[in-house]
């Protein structure tokens, strides 16, 4: 699923709604261990020790129990063990004495000793405890850099110690690792680290917020981890990446951004909307589980149970977007955007228009140059326009994104690509079917190092006449930045 979906099925936290989120990297290290392994004795304390003294002479229940100082009740549910097993052999005058095996046993226990092993293991530097993360395919920082996810640091940044290492959470992750209960070993003592490489765990970051009260969640694998979200507050996350005061944004501004008020956005659409939304999401979670379930059948009525829950899924997602798209001006949450954007880049018929402040690369790759240039090839008219300054100097994004666009439009004389000067817009039109105007950043929601966190809303306009006022308000932009050319 991606990250729009799983958000959206996400956004159920009671009082509290989703207003941002950041697919980040989360710290984990990859480490070499050296450690003290010993190979498992075979036989419980008490059975080992009932055995050594029978075998050092002692042949009486009564004789056993005074020197173990066990009760008799013990003593015989243990022999009563050993005789079964073949270990001990009662005598007919109700002693006993060590068999063969056993003696055979007692020896190879002897000779047990334990070695020092060099072992790998992940460590998660959130949580600050050994994970296996094996199944996740965990990226390098150039890896997460280059597909524009924000690196969460560890609280403390730092590697893990030794101290941090305890014997029975590594043996846990070991045998995690190794897909089997490896129960021939115990693991004694982790000795040193031998080498630590740095890696990250792809996961969303999610921002709620209810009021003036924010809180956060962590998403992997489409599921909340309890884990990291407590490790992040208790570490104090959500003040050290000051969450809060980015979101601490004026509600005039925001309004302004957004184009609240506009009419028909009332509290009861909002509500309306959001549940839809949220349906359609869990909806198509439970169609990607099907989908699992077809693939793993393992016969032909549980393909075919498989199958039926599939269809059911599908119906209910088409339901659920049906029933939304009756909404002709709705606000849209921040995981709604990217869909659109992907939508409008690939399906437009006349035009499409998107104004964005800033431009980058985790964006504007290689597939969305290609979808792009195959949008162009069909003749729509495609406007693009960005821009703005900071202090003075222009501050538009990645250049090497800018340049590729640029070029497209050299070849397609239907692409207006222009610098609309210090613009703030984040509009989206496309054809006479719908307008967006949104505090979301269209072409820089991803890979935008200066990022921060805010409170994301658009609005949706789904009225013809409404698309055709904006749309000719706005291309009268493009020709004045044309004709400054």
């Amino acid at each position: 699923m991606n990250s729009e979906d799983v958000v959206a099925r996400l956004d159920n936290r009671a009082g509290y709604k989703v207003v941002d989120y950041v697919e980040v990297g989360l710290p984990v290290y990859r480490l070499n261990i050296l450690a003290l392994v010993q190979l498992r004795k075979s036989f419980p304390p008490i059975e080992e020790f009932v055995m050594r003294t029978v075998h050092a002479g002692f042949r009486s229940v009564e004789d056993i129990g005074g020197l173990l100082g066990l009760s008799r009740a013990t003593v015989e549910g243990t022999l009563s063990n050993l005789i079964r097993a073949d270990l001990v052999v009662e005598r007919n005058d109700s002693s006993v004495t060590i068999s063969q095996d056993g003696a055979t046993a007692l020896q190879e226990e002897a000779h047990i000793k334990p070695i020092s092993q060099t072992l790998a293991i992940d460590f998660d530097g959130l949580v600050r405890t050994p994970k296996w993360y094996g199944r996740h395919g965990l990226l390098t920082i150039q890896q997460i850099e280059s597909i524009g996810l924000m690196p969460i640091r560890g609280f403390p940044p730092k590697r893990p110690t030794v101290a941090e290492l305890n014997p029975n959470d590594v043996f846990d992750v070991l045998r995690l690792a190794a897909g089997v209960a490896d129960d021939a070993k115990v693991l004694l003592k982790v000795r040193d680290i031998t080498r630590y490489r740095r890696l990250f765990l792809r996961a969303i970051l999610l921002i709620y917020r209810a009021g003036n009260d924010v809180q956060v969640g962590f998403a992997i694998d489409g599921r909340l981890s309890e884990d990291h979200e407590m490790a992040f507050i208790r570490a104090g996350g959500i003040e050290k990446l000051a969450i809060k005061q980015s979101l601490q944004m004026a509600a005039s501004d925001l309004a302004t951004e957004t184009g609240k008020g506009v009419a028909g956005v009332t509290k009861k659409v909002e509500d309306d909307a959001r549940k839809l939304k949220r349906k359609a999401a869990v909806a198509k979670f439970r169609a990607e589980v099907a989908r699992q379930n077809i693939e793993r059948a393992a016969g032909e009525e549980e393909k075919q149970a498989a199958e039926r829950d599939l269809a059911i899924a599908g119906e209910d997602i088409k339901t659920a977007e049906q029933a939304l798209q009756q909404f002709e001006v709705r606000p849209l949450a921040v995981y709604e955007h990217p869909k659109l954007l992907r939508e409008a880049l690939s399906t437009s018929k006349t035009r499409l228009m998107i104004i964005s402040p800033w431009i980058r690369k985790a964006i504007v790759d290689d597939e969305f140059l290609g979808v792009l240039r195959g949008t162009l090839s069909k003749g729509v008219a495609v406007y693009f326009g960005y821009g703005i300054d900071r202090k003075g100097k222009p501050d538009d994004g990645d250049a090497e994104a800018i340049a590729k666009l640029k070029l497209l439009s050299q070849n397609f004389s239907n692409f207006s690509f222009f610098r609309l000067g210090d613009t703030h817009a984040k509009v989206l039109i496309k054809d006479r079917e719908f307008y967006i105007t949104t505090s979301f950043n269209w072409l820089s929601f991803k890979g935008d190092p200066k990022r921060t966190f805010r409170e994301e809303w658009g609005t949706f306009v789904g009225i013809p006449e409404k698309v055709d006022e904006l749309f000719d308000k706005l291309e009268k932009r493009f020709s004045v930045a044309a004709g400054g050319t």
